[in-house]
C-alpha cells in the first residue's frame, strides 16, 4: 500500500499508473539512478508523499470503516479496467463487491455469461412520472438477481437505490466525494443504509469535498462497472447522458424510458431512442430479454434438485435413451424410481423427450 502515498498526496491517477507500470516496487522510485531522472516537480511530489504518516492514515480509514483496494486486487471490478483512465485505487464502504464475470450452472459442464450489473441513472429534477417509471422497472428486476449501480444524488438515483434496497436487490453507489463526506446531506439516511446493506464506492480519499469536476468523473466508473445502463429520465444535457454516452462508447447495453414529447426532462431519453443508441424500455423484462436472463430462472431450478434428480440430470450431457441413463446410474437408482425422476425433470422444464425416445437438456 506504499503506492497509496501518492494518491493521498494528491498525485493524478494517470501519473501514478505510469509510475506503477515502470517500477515494480514503490521503493524503486527513490533509488539514486531512478530518482535523478525525474523532473523537479515529480521529485518534490515524491518527497512530500513520504512525509505522510501512512500508519495514521490507515487507522483513520479503519475508524471510518473504509477499505482500500488497488487495481491489482481480486475484488477490483474486472470490467472497470476496460476504461482507459480506470482508478488505480478504490475506497469502499460496506459489503464486498460481487463478481459477476461468470456463473457455473452445473459444476464445470455449463458456463454461462451472466451479465447482471445494471446502472440506473437520471436527473436530479425528476418528475412524478419519471420516479414512478423508475420504481416500476427496478421492482420488476427483483426476479433477476441483478446488482443495481447508481450515484447517491437526489432524484432518480435516490428512487432507484431506495426501491432496490426495499426489494433486497444488491446495490452499489458510486459517489463524487470522500466516503466521510455525505452529499447531498439530505440523503444521509440512505447513505447509512447503503453502507450497511450495500457498497459505497469512491475514487477519492477521505476529506474530498464535492466539486463540479468530481461528479462527471465518477460517471465513468458507473459506466465501467455496468453491463447495461438504464436512463430513467434525462434532460438533453446532464450527467445521466454523459454516463449513457460513455457506456455506448464501451459497448454497454443502453436502455431508456420514453417520455412525453413536451417534457424537457425526457428529451435526453427520447433522443437516445430516436438515434438508436438506446433500447426503448417500459418494463424490467425488456432488459432481461436483452441479456437472456431467463437462464437465471433455470439456475434456480437446478439449485432445488434432489440428490437423485441431480445425479440423473448430470448423466444427460448429450442426447441419451432411458436404457443408457439406467446403465449409467445402475446401483444408485432403481428402474421404477428412474421413471419418476425423469418425469420430474421434464415437468421442471430441465429436459425434454426427442422424437427418437431419447432425452436431452434444454438448459
Amino acid at each position: 500500500m506504499e503506492w497509496l502515498r501518492l494518491k493521498e498526496y494528491g498525485m493524478k491517477n494517470n501519473h501514478i499508473k505510469k509510475l506503477m507500470l515502470i517500477f515494480q516496487d514503490f521503493e524503486e522510485l527513490f533509488y539514486e539512478e531512478n530518482f535523478k531522472l525525474f523532473n523537479d516537480e515529480l521529485k518534490h511530489q515524491l518527497e512530500e508523499s513520504m512525509k505522510i504518516d501512512m500508519k495514521e492514515r490507515i487507522e483513520l480509514y479503519k475508524r471510518n470503516r473504509v477499505r482500500i483496494i488497488s487495481a491489482n486486487d481480486k475484488e477490483y471490478p474486472k470490467k472497470l479496467k476496460e476504461i482507459k483512465d480506470y482508478p488505480v485505487f478504490l475506497y469502499l464502504k460496506g459489503k464486498k463487491l460481487k463478481d459477476y464475470e461468470k456463473i457455473k450452472i452445473d459444476k464445470d459442464k455449463i458456463s454461462v455469461e451472466n451479465k447482471r450489473n445494471i446502472a440506473v441513472v437520471g436527473t436530479r429534477r425528476a418528475t412524478k412520472f419519471g420516479k414512478m417509471a423508475c420504481e416500476k422497472i427496478v421492482n420488476e428486476l427483483v426476479n433477476y438477481d441483478v446488482t443495481l449501480i447508481s450515484g447517491l444524488a437526489e432524484g432518480i438515483d435516490t428512487v432507484a437505490l431506495k426501491t432496490a434496497l426495499d426489494k433486497g436487490i444488491g446495490v452499489i453507489s458510486v459517489v463524487g466525494t470522500g466516503l466521510d463526506i455525505v452529499y447531498p446531506y439530505d440523503n444521509r439516511d440512505l447513505w447509512e443504509r447503503m453502507a450497511e446493506t450495500g457498497t459505497i464506492v469512491s475514487e477519492y480519499p477521505l476529506g474530498t469535498q464535492p466539486t463540479r469536476w468530481t461528479f462527471p468523473r465518477r460517471n465513468r466508473i458507473i459506466a465501467g462497472m455496468s453491463d447495461g445502463i438504464l436512463v430513467a429520465e434525462s434532460f438533453k444535457k446532464g450527467g445521466a447522458l454523459i454516463t449513457a454516452e460513455l457506456g455506448f462508447s464501451m459497448n454497454r447495453e443502453i436502455f431508456a424510458i420514453p417520455g412525453f414529447i413536451n417534457y424537457p426532462s425526457f428529451e435526453g431519453c427520447n433522443d437516445l431512442i430516436k438515434n438508436n443508441k438506446a433500447k426503448l424500455t417500459t418494463c424490467g423484462n425488456d432488459i432481461a430479454i436483452e441479456f437472456l436472463w431467463d437462464i437465471k430462472k433455470e439456475k434456480s431450478k437446478l439449485q432445488k434438485l434432489t440428490e437423485e434428480e441431480q445425479t440423473v440430470f448430470e448423466t444427460i450431457t448429450e442426447e441419451v435413451s432411458f436404457e443408457q441413463i439406467l446403465q449409467i446410474v445402475k446401483g444408485k437408482i432403481e428402474k421404477n424410481k428412474l421413471f419418476s425422476i425423469i418425469m420430474s425433470l421434464k415437468i421442471k422444464g430441465l429436459i425434454t423427450e426427442t422424437n427418437g425416445a431419447k432425452y436431452i437438456r434444454i438448459v
